[in-house]
């Protein structure tokens, strides 16, 4: 919790209580049941490939990841 409040929220998401994740590390989602969605994640020696989000953080996260593509697309 403390150190999710130093980081700036454009570019970081808390996608549980284990991981907080730049933006650049996330390459996508995909839905799960029960409205749960799983985190793409760019290939690293660190991270599992895939970390799933609660359906209770999922909608704040679309909402977050959204303008990240429409940057990328402008």
């Amino acid at each position: 919790d403390k150190l999710e409040k130093h980081l700036p929220p454009a570019f970081f998401f808390r996608l549980n209580r284990q991981f907080i994740l730049h933006r650049s590390m996330i390459a996508g989602y995909t839905s799960e049941d029960h409205g749960k969605i799983n985190i793409l994640v760019n290939e690293s020696a660190f991270l599992p490939l895939i970390i799933q989000v609660s359906r209770l953080k999922a909608r704040a996260f679309k909402e977050w990841f959204q303008p990240a593509l429409t940057t990328l697309n402008d």
